[in-house]
C-alpha cells in the first residue's frame, strides 16, 4: 500500500489548478457576448495509480480500482488497463454507471504500446519483448470475452474497426479489413495520428504512405529528402551486378528476366563487375512472380551459356505498387544471391 500522506499531497497540489483552470475556461465562455455559459466538460486524472475526475465540484475518484497504467477517454468513455499482481484487466467506465466493467487480459503488466477505444470494446497492443511484432488484445465488453492476435507491429482505428500493420515473411502489409496493402518501407513502422481516421499514416521516421481506408489503396508517398520517381515507359527497373571481391574477372555476362513464367526481355551484356540494367512496364497494383537466368560467357567456344542451376537467383514473388518505379537489386557474391528491392527515387527539387 502507498503512504496516504503522497496522495494527499499530490492531490492539494492538483486539485487546486485544475479546479482554477476549469473556472477559468467556464469564465471566458461566460463572458462571450452572445452565448450563453457552458460549463465545461470534466477532466480524468491520473493520479498516483488511481483514475480521478475534476469538476467545478471538485476532485472524485471513479468506481476503478488501483493499478492503472494506462487510459484514454473517447466518446464520453474512460478505457484503461490497469494491473494486480500477476494478472492485467482491461477495462470501460462511462458517466452514469454503477462501477467498470472489465476482463482480464491474462497478462502481467498494464503498459500496452498503444491502446484505443471504440463503443463496448478496447483494443490493447502490448510489445513481446525487443521483437517488432506484438499481441493485440481486443475487449469486448458486451460480450465478455478476450480475443488476441499475435504478430501485429501497430494497429489503429476507422470507424470501430481494427486496422493492422503486419509483416509476414519479411513484407509488411497494411489490413483493412479482409485486404492486405503492400507497405513499401525499408524501417521500422508505425501508425501515425491524423486529423481524419480515413487517412491512414504509415511511417518509419523518413518515409510515409497514406491509405485511404474506405477505398483500401495507398494514394500518397512523401519522404524527406528526396521524391518517389514516377512511372514513364517503365515501372519496373532492375539492376544485377556481381559483388564478388578481388581483381575484375573480366567474365561477361547478362540475365534473361521471366514475369510470371513468361520471358519479358533481358539485361544488357557486359563485365560481371558492372550493373546489369533492366527496364520493363509491368501490370500495377498487383503480385508478380519474377525470375532471372544468368548466362555467361564461354570463351572456347565463344557463345553464351546459361549458367549452372546453383548459380541462378531464387525466384521471388513481389508487390508492384500504382503510380512508382519499383526497384530491384540483384548482388551475387560468386556463391550466393542478395536481393534489395524499394521505390526509385530521386533528388527533391525546391
Amino acid at each position: 500500500m502507498r503512504s496516504s500522506k503522497r496522495g494527499r499531497s499530490i492531490t492539494s497540489f492538483v486539485l487546486p489548478l485544475v479546479l482554477a483552470v476549469l473556472a477559468w475556461h467556464g469564465a471566458v465562455r461566460a463572458s462571450t457576448s452572445g452565448f450563453v455559459p457552458v460549463a465545461p466538460a470534466p477532466q480524468v486524472l491520473l493520479l498516483d495509480g488511481r483514475l480521478h475526475i475534476a469538476d467545478p465540484e471538485g476532485l472524485r475518484a471513479l468506481p476503478v480500482k488501483s493499478g492503472v497504467g494506462r487510459f484514454l477517454v473517447e466518446d464520453g468513455a474512460v478505457y484503461y488497463v490497469r494491473a494486480e499482481p500477476g494478472e492485467a484487466f482491461a477495462g470501460r467506465w462511462m458517466q452514469g454507471d454503477d462501477g467498470a466493467s472489465e476482463l482480464s487480459l491474462g497478462r502481467f503488466d498494464s503498459t500496452p504500446r498503444r491502446l484505443c477505444g471504440s463503443g463496448k470494446t478496447l483494443y490493447a497492443l502490448y510489445g513481446d519483448g525487443e521483437n517488432e511484432e506484438g499481441t493485440l488484445y481486443s475487449a469486448d465488453f458486451n460480450g465478455g470475452k478476450v480475443l488476441e492476435r499475435k504478430g501485429v507491429v501497430d494497429f489503429t482505428l476507422y470507424g470501430d474497426r481494427p486496422v493492422i500493420l503486419e509483416r509476414i515473411g519479411g513484407e509488411l502489409r497494411c489490413v483493412v479489413d479482409d485486404v492486405r496493402i503492400a507497405i513499401m518501407l525499408p524501417g521500422r513502422a508505425r501508425f501515425l495520428d491524423g486529423p481524419d481516421r480515413r487517412m491512414i499514416f504509415v511511417s518509419d521516421g523518413s518515409r510515409t504512405e497514406v491509405i485511404d481506408a474506405a477505398t483500401a489503396r495507398t494514394v500518397y508517398r512523401y519522404a524527406d529528402g528526396v521524391r518517389y520517381r514516377s512511372p514513364g515507359a517503365h515501372n519496373l527497373e532492375v539492376e544485377a551486378i556481381d559483388d564478388t571481391p578481388g581483381s575484375p574477372s573480366g567474365g561477361m555476362l547478362f540475365y534473361k528476366v521471366f514475369i510470371n513464367g513468361v520471358e519479358a526481355g533481358r539485361t544488357d551484356t557486359g563485365p560481371a563487375q558492372t550493373r546489369r540494367v533492366f527496364r520493363h512496364a509491368v501490370a500495377a497494383g498487383e503480385y508478380l512472380v519474377i525470375a532471372f537466368e544468368r548466362w555467361e560467357l564461354n570463351l572456347r567456344r565463344e557463345r553464351y551459356e546459361r549458367a549452372n542451376n546453383i548459380m541462378q537467383p531464387e525466384p521471388m514473388r513481389l508487390h508492384v505498387p500504382e503510380g512508382v518505379v519499383l526497384k530491384i537489386l540483384l548482388y551475387c557474391d560468386g556463391r550466393s544471391y542478395r536481393v534489395v528491392t524499394g521505390l526509385a527515387v530521386e533528388p527533391a527539387t525546391e
